[in-house]
């Protein structure tokens, strides 16, 4: 495995194996992909104009909770305030 990652041409493999596993997987159903995300981002901007941030927050998944104007995750084992210094937080349909 390793000497596969060491090899001078890890990079294209890696990258031709993302574009199969692309046009294989999920080219052939991308556009109702993209319509399901699309419906999805719009529905959430919805829900925070009606109902605010942690209403939206707590709607996306049951681990997931408004705290003391934080998010909390519980998947995830405590590591503490993760600070986001200005960087903001980008959320992925």
């Amino acid at each position: 495995m390793r000497a596969g990652l060491d090899s001078p041409d890890a990079v294209s493999r890696v990258a031709e194996a993302m574009d199969r596993a692309w046009r294989e997987l999920l080219a052939p159903d991308w556009p109702q992909l993209r319509a399901i995300c699309e419906r999805d981002v719009v529905h959430r901007v919805g829900v925070i104009g009606e109902h605010g941030w942690a209403t939206t927050i707590e709607s996306l998944h049951p681990s997931i909770a408004w705290q003391a104007g934080g998010i909390g995750i519980g998947h995830f084992p405590q590591v503490g305030t993760v600070r986001l210094v200005g960087d903001g937080l980008l959320l992925i349909p």
